[in-house]
């Protein structure tokens, strides 16, 4: 595989998971990538009128490309030991490695502050000028 088909069909894959994703939790609360995110100490996002904090999931992946002599290759992404796409067999063949780091901006489901109680005490002052003698 050519080095710019394994970037694009990589590039494909991420785009289309993370569309997936948006579709999978589309009646939820979290939101996947999402849009106007803002730094301010931390990154935010407004959603219907409230901030949002939004987290980044963080994603390194390791590529194995295996192929044989008896003209058989393979790309697998390996997940610790096991093997997803992908056989691993040993044969006279040769084997690279690639990795490929990415981040994906979420905001997960939070709690509503506003349904909270909370305890003020309240003290109103009247200034001097107003009081009568």
């Amino acid at each position: 595989m050519e080095l710019k088909d394994f970037i694009k069909e990589t590039l494909v894959q991420i785009a289309q998971g993370i569309e997936e994703a948006q579709v999978e939790l589309a009646e939820t609360d979290c939101i996947i990538n999402p849009r106007d995110i803002k730094e301010d100490g931390f990154a935010n996002v407004i959603i219907k009128n409230k901030r949002h904090t939004v987290q980044c999931v963080d994603f390194n992946i390791a590529l194995t490309s295996t192929s044989e002599s008896a003209d058989k290759a393979g790309i697998g992404v390996m997940l610790g030991s096991f093997g997803i796409g992908g056989n691993r067999t040993s044969s006279d063949g040769s084997t690279s490695n690639t990795s490929i780091s990415f981040s994906v901006p979420v905001v997960f489901p939070s709690i509503d502050n506003e349904n909270k109680p909370v305890s003020r005490s309240i003290r109103t002052i009247t200034p001097r000028s107003s009081r009568r003698l």
